[in-house]
């Protein structure tokens, strides 16, 4: 089991929408010591990973593509193979017979993927959603925030729903037009130094730490970046008792006249669920929670999923797989955006 003081900790990391850590509101600080022996074992145990998110609209992305497919077991490693070896692709999980990938496509790349990722003949079930570059579109993108207060009994949220257009990701933005040279080129350093697990910034030298805080600092505030820490459920329901165990993915029709923000605050609010990622192209919806397994009962005091959700959607599927299945295959990959590999 989590102790109190690691649940607070991961809760204060993965909470942040920026490197430097604050306080959270209403909770009593760790001490240092505490926080920092804490810190440095969660992120060698692979339970966090940093990442950089280049602002969508800043480089020329035009269409999200969030694909599921629960494919029959003797295709589901083919399609694993085909999906990781597209260049649009910056995120791939993948259970024994299931497969969820995110797919960014820039302007001017001309094809639709919606037809492209489509599992015919080789999957039970298939469902593909492209959404432009508005924030509504994707109000939770791999935000555990919620799910992680749900699943340790903390209370309280600081910044959930984060979007994958993040603080700094709209058009709008406070920075120039164009990436200068010397700015991609740090854009290009920052993704390479988080493409894998580094640990604690503590753990660095020093003068790279320096350098890197400043590179940061800057692109954030000209909105060429954003920063999440990312939570891996699947490392932390390897190692700990009593988490949540498997991933619930709900699909579903819009019946006519239900709104998407609305099912969303019913679910956070009434339902006590915390979409991890939420997908809406105003006609289909995609979220995915963590469950703790087909046939649990629910909480007390809580209006139950699945009855709330018939009162928003229709043709209703549900695909679960169990995270200790889950591999992650390509981990927000988004060095692919700016030309070079993965």
């Amino acid at each position: 089991m989590l102790t109190p003081s690691e649940a607070t900790a991961v809760r204060q990391l993965i909470s942040r929408s920026e490197p430097r850590l604050v306080d959270l509101p209403g909770a009593a600080p760790l001490p240092r010591r505490t926080f920092q022996t804490i810190r440095q074992r969660v992120y060698q145990r692979g339970w966090i990973r940093d990442r950089f998110l280049p602002s969508p609209s800043r480089f020329g992305v035009e269409r999200v593509t969030i694909a599921l497919v629960a494919a029959h077991a003797d295709k589901a490693a083919s399609l694993v193979g085909e999906w990781r070896a597209r260049p649009e692709n910056v995120l791939l999980w993948a259970s024994d017979d299931s497969v969820l990938g995110v797919f960014l496509s820039r302007r001017g790349s001309g094809e639709s993927l919606s037809g492209v990722l489509e599992a015919e003949g080789t999957s039970r079930e298939s469902y593909v959603l492209e959404v432009d570059g508005r924030p509504e579109a994707i109000p939770s993108y791999f935000d555990f925030e919620a799910a992680w207060v749900r699943a340790t009994g903390l209370s309280g949220l600081t910044g959930y729903p984060r979007s994958l257009f993040g603080p700094s990701g709209g058009p709008g933005g406070s920075g120039p037009a164009e990436l200068l040279p010397s700015h991609r080129r740090a854009v290009e350093e920052l993704l390479r130094a988080t493409s894998e697990p580094l640990g604690p910034a503590e753990e660095r030298p020093i003068t790279s730490r320096l350098f890197q805080r400043r590179a940061e600092e800057r692109l954030v505030r000209l909105g060429w970046v954003s920063f999440r820490s990312f939570l891996d459920p699947a490392a932390v329901a390897g190692s700990v008792s009593g988490f949540p165990s498997w991933l619930a993915f709900v699909h579903g029709s819009l019946l006519p006249g239900a709104g998407p923000p609305e099912l969303f605050r019913a679910l956070v609010g009434e339902c006590g669920v915390g979409p991890f990622l939420y997908v809406t192209d105003d006609r289909e919806l995609l979220f995915a929670t963590l469950s703790r397994g087909p046939g649990a009962p629910g909480e007390p005091g809580r209006a139950p999923v699945l009855p709330t959700v018939r009162t928003y959607l229709e043709d209703i599927d549900v695909v679960r797989w169990p995270l200790v299945s889950t591999r992650v295959v390509t981990d927000h990959a988004f060095g692919r955006l700016l030309g070079h590999g993965p």
